[in-house]
Formats: structure tokens, sequence, C-alpha cells
């Protein structure tokens, strides 16, 4: 990847030819929202614009053919590059993220018509073989909801993750370790923390419109989950053996994972754990 990103440093051409190929291939879309946050991040909002202009024309076409989600990656993913430039804050790209993501778990029914009504009638079978006899409405409803929300909260994970793998480019070529050291330290302010978790603990309980909310607001508190694992990891040197069987982990056990790398991130957030495991950091 470092080649990749040498090679976009060259010059706006190359950036271009890039950003406009990705977002016209299938499923490379991601990579042109990389790309466009590494210009930004490194050259400024100016020069971001002008490669968005230009990678926009395929991404519309894919959006005319029925899938808006390369648009709404390198729209998102400029965004937040450009949030990260002007503030050099984890903390404000997350609250940026979640309000596009709440956004976005608005829009996306009407974006996505045809993946919902296939999601409509999976979810649909599956409460068949699970429920004897008719399928009530109100679970149909309440299933949709999450599933809504669960959408708006992956294009929010594809968004920072084109940030984030911008922003290891530029700390490969600038700054080495400079993201590494950043990630250990990102940490949520405890206001917006115990927001997020207030939010989330009344959504809980209310009705089933507060389920497409809960997903993308979930994921500012996994991600600075995620961040203190990786810090307190690198603290005491435990090697990269643990961050795998911390991903896997997620992967297998990620209903009872996921609310604890929440509840991590809320109480970091209150007591800064890393500083008092490490009190130079």
């Amino acid at each position: 990847m470092r080649a990749l990103a040498e090679y976009l440093m060259q010059g706006r051409r190359q950036a271009l030819l890039v950003a406009v190929v990705c977002a016209a291939l299938p499923m490379m879309f991601w990579l042109s929202a990389a790309t466009v946050s590494l210009v930004t991040l490194r050259r400024g909002y100016r020069e971001g614009v002008k490669i968005v202009v230009w990678a926009l024309l395929p991404t519309l076409a894919w959006w005319a053919m029925g899938d808006p989600t390369p648009l709404m990656s390198l729209l998102g993913t400029f965004i937040l590059a450009w949030v990260l430039r002007a503030t050099v804050s984890w903390p404000q790209v997350l609250l940026v993220s979640t309000l596009v993501g709440l956004l976005l778990s608005g829009v996306l029914p009407m974006a996505l018509q045809a993946l919902v009504s296939q999601l409509q009638t999976l979810s649909d079978s599956w409460l068949a073989s699970v429920v004897d006899g008719p399928v009530p409405s109100d679970a149909r409803y309440w299933l949709m909801q999450l599933l809504m929300g669960a959408l708006a909260a992956f294009q929010c994970a594809i968004n920072l993750g084109s940030v984030m793998m911008a922003r290891a480019w530029q700390a490969d070529l600038y700054n080495p370790g400079g993201f590494r050291a950043e990630f250990h330290q990102l940490r949520l302010p405890a206001w917006l923390a115990l927001a997020l978790g207030f939010v989330l603990m009344l959504g809980a309980g209310a009705g089933p419109e507060w389920l497409r909310w809960l997903p993308v607001l979930s994921l500012p508190l996994v991600v600075a989950g995620l961040a203190l694992v990786h810090g307190v990891i690198g603290i005491k040197a435990l090697g990269k053996a643990w961050l795998g069987a911390l991903y896997v982990a997620l992967l297998l056990l990620g209903p009872y994972v996921y609310p604890l790398l929440m509840l991590l991130g809320v109480i970091d957030s209150l007591i800064n754990i890393r500083r008092r495991l490490n009190p130079m950091v």
C-alpha cells in the first residue's frame, strides 16, 4: 500500500486516475474514498474537491443503476477527512460520522429500495422459521428498523475505515508511527460518551423507531473501545497475537464483545485507563 500512496502523492493526475477508476470498478469504491481522503488530508479540502468532482461521475452512474453506496462513501469520507485535517481530532471525526450516519439511517430506506425489499423477504423467512404460527407485524417492523440502522452503521464504518486508511498512508509517508500513536490515544470526551450511553439505554426500552438510530450511536463507543484495547496492548507490549485474538472474538462472539467494547469506551472516557497504566501517555 505504501507504493500506492507514493503514486497518489506524485500529482493530481495520478490521484484522479486512481479515484475515478476505483469508483467505477465494482466493490472498489472504498479505495477511491481513501484516495480522496489522502489528498484532502495532505493538500487541503480545495485540492480534495477537485478529485471528488471527477470521482463523482462514476458514483452517480452507480446510483443511476440502483447502488448509491459508492456516492455515499465518497462524500461521507471526504467530509470526515476535511474535519480531521481541520481539527486533528478523532473524537470530532467520530461525532461528525455519527451525525452523517443518523442522516443516512433516514435516507437509506428510500435510496436502497431494492435491497430493503430483499431484506424484508429474508427477515420474514427467518421470523417464520423461529415463530410458531403467523408472524406478528410488530416483530417484522422491529426487525426491519434494526436492519436499517445496521446498514447505516455499516456505511459509517466503511467511511471511517477509508479515512483511517488514508491517515495511515499519510503517516507512513511523512510521519512514521503517527497514525498508530493517534489511534492508541483516541478517547471520547466524557460528555459525549455519557450522552451516547444514556441515549442508547433510553432507546433500548423505547419504541421500534429508536432501533434505527441505535447501531449508528453505538459505533463511536465501539471505536473508542477498540482504541483502548489497542493502546493497552501497545503499552504492555503484548504483541500482535492479542490484536488478532480481539478481532477473531469480535467476529465470532460479536453479540458479547460489541457491548463490552462500548462499556470500555464509556469507562475510559471517565477514568483514562491508559494514563493510569502509563502516566507518560
